[in-house]
């Protein structure tokens, strides 16, 4: 019975797309058809206007004409051939103005031909294809019908008596729960997710704001500006707005962002955390400067432990302590 079910469902798809497609080709012919009509109208009303210019072109003719006949003699040759000409005009109007009203009669027919394309049109794209609502109706009641068996279906399916996990559960039960429990899981993902992105925020408030005080307070000039962006880029920017490529920094320079960056992060996500621990730092900086940026931590952490290689071989650490 589902099995029939879904075979009807694709019958009345089936059935749909073909309708909008016969639908759609039709709109296309009359628009097509549209545009015909117009492009003969236009030609049509072009020649309309030649025409009525021709018309006014024989009619100064013929004017002129009667005027040259009052002032030649009446008896000559010269009158004769006048008469003519005039009489040559006035046939020569005539014609023209048969053209004229045949020219109007079909402007005026294919000016109705057009509007009653362009209502054709428009109707058509209100309306939509004739009978689409009946079998979209059919198919959105198939599709409550397919719902239903499927969940008549999955009521009366357990899961097997030896199942390690659901023994014998039904298996609409078992889905429901794992349901609420993606529902909840998304919840907390959210929640967590948000709380991450303030603290993320936060860090790069932090370093924005350091970083600036740790490069002059070690000497380090130059720079217009070093920050983080809405997107947790870094981007360096010398003096006359250059922007400079992070890898072609000197090692103290990377080595104070670095550390600015750690910095920030140990601020924000472990604020009360004493200890604060550099590896090998006086590997990359002169010991003026060692001791500015341990100073510069010092006002933020309790506690800096430093790591360092030894100049030479042993098997002994050595601790030494600064206040």
């Amino acid at each position: 019975e589902l099995t029939d079910l879904h075979i009807r469902r694709e019958e009345i798809q089936r059935r749909i797309e073909d309708l909008k497609s016969a639908h759609n080709g039709k709109i296309q012919k009359l628009r097509e058809k549209i545009d015909e009509t117009a492009s003969a109208l236009s030609s049509e009303e072009a020649g309309l206007s030649q025409l009525e210019r021709n018309l006014s072109l024989e009619a100064d003719r013929e004017k002129q004409l009667l005027d040259l006949l009052r002032l030649a003699d009446k008896s000559s040759e010269i009158a004769v051939n006048i008469s003519s000409g005039i009489s040559s005009s006035k046939r020569r109007q005539e014609m023209i103005r048969r053209e004229i009203e045949k020219k109007r009669r079909i402007i005026d027919d294919l000016r109705v031909e057009l509007e009653d394309l362009k209502e054709s049109l428009r109707r058509e794209e209100m309306e939509g294809p004739r009978s689409l609502q009946s079998l979209q109706n059919e198919l959105e009641r198939v599709n409550k019908l397919i719902v239903l068996k499927e969940e008549e279906i999955q009521r009366a399916e357990r899961f097997p008596p030896d199942d390690d996990e659901y023994p014998g559960r039904l298996v609409v039960e078992v889905r429901s729960e794992i349901l609420k429990r993606i529902e909840w899981l998304e919840i907390v993902s959210g929640y967590f997710q948000e709380k991450y992105m303030r603290r993320m925020t936060s860090a790069r408030r932090r370093f924005n704001s350091n970083i600036r005080r740790a490069f002059r307070e070690l000497g380090l000039r130059g720079f217009e500006n070093i920050f983080l962006d809405q997107n947790f880029a870094l981007h360096v920017v010398r003096e006359g707005n250059i922007r400079q490529p992070i890898e072609t920094l000197s090692a103290s320079e990377k080595l104070t962002i670095s550390l600015m960056l750690m910095l920030a992060a140990k601020e924000t996500f472990l604020p009360d955390f004493p200890l604060f621990i550099v590896d090998e730092l006086t590997l990359s900086y002169d010991p003026d400067r060692f001791w500015r940026i341990m100073n510069y931590i010092k006002e933020r952490v309790p506690y800096v432990i430093v790591t360092s290689l030894a100049s030479k071989p042993t098997d002994k650490i050595e601790i030494s302590y600064r206040r």
